[in-house]
């Protein structure tokens, strides 16, 4: 429950302001596998508004599990993917679930993303400042109200999702071992308006790396974005 992932998150960052933050890992722990577990059991079928309050709370717990990891140094990465792996892991069950849809369930399913098609290129359509933003609002409002009632829909015509069992979950060493001599795996998170790194080689452990706050990242990233593309062609 989403209380319960509040108290446990809470509870880890008071005691960690209390100057003990090897007795915050356990709560942060707790608070963690509630969300990990709220992702697998209700991320099928789920509404966008539901969608989005569990990726706000993925958000708000993982900026919390940084501030903890960071106070009795670890690089935190294995927790991390934990809950990338679960959200990738209960996305896959969905397509799969859709995809042996029978009967009723084709129907809905297509009308689901279709649905979800036409919210995000309204998303994509959003008018300039100044310019009428009415219809645009209201057609997106209609969009939304039709991508929560048709995966409502959906969630009771298909059967019920698997749960992934402890042996499913990826580690780093998982990563790692299956990487050759010459390759790396650069993962990212952006969380409490930070950018974190984690450099993972081949056959050992991931190393951390704090690229800073959003902002400045995701200004040079639009500046690069903007020269590549007023340069010339080189062909």
């Amino acid at each position: 429950h989403p209380t319960l992932i509040l108290a446990w998150s809470g509870t880890a960052l008071a005691i960690l302001a209390g100057g003990e933050p090897a007795k915050a890992l356990e709560p942060m722990r707790e608070a963690l596998d509630l969300v990990a577990r709220r992702i697998e059991t209700q991320f099928v079928g789920a509404s966008t508004k539901e969608r989005v309050q569990m990726q706000g709370a993925v958000q708000w717990v993982l900026a919390n599990w940084m501030q903890v990891a960071t106070a009795v140094g670890m690089d935190g990465y294995e927790e991390v993917l934990q809950l990338k792996a679960r959200a990738a892991a209960s996305m896959a069950e969905e397509g799969r679930l859709m995809r042996s849809a029978r009967g009723e369930a084709v129907a809905v399913a297509e009308r689901l993303n279709a649905a979800r098609k036409r919210l995000a290129r309204l998303a994509y359509q959003a008018p300039q400042p100044g310019w009428r933003r009415g219809p645009w609002r209201v057609a997106i409002a209609a969009a939304a109200k039709e991508v929560n009632d048709a995966s409502r829909e959906l969630a009771r015509a298909l059967p019920a999702a698997a749960r992934l069992g402890p042996d499913a979950r990826l580690r780093a060493t998982d990563l790692s071992t299956r990487l050759k001599p010459d390759e790396v795996l650069v993962d990212t998170l952006l969380a409490g308006g930070r950018f974190t790194a984690w450099i993972v080689p081949a056959g050992a452990p991931p190393r951390r790396i704090d690229l800073g706050p959003e902002g400045e990242l995701t200004d040079a990233l639009q500046a690069y974005r903007d020269a590549t593309r007023a340069a010339p062609d080189p062909q």
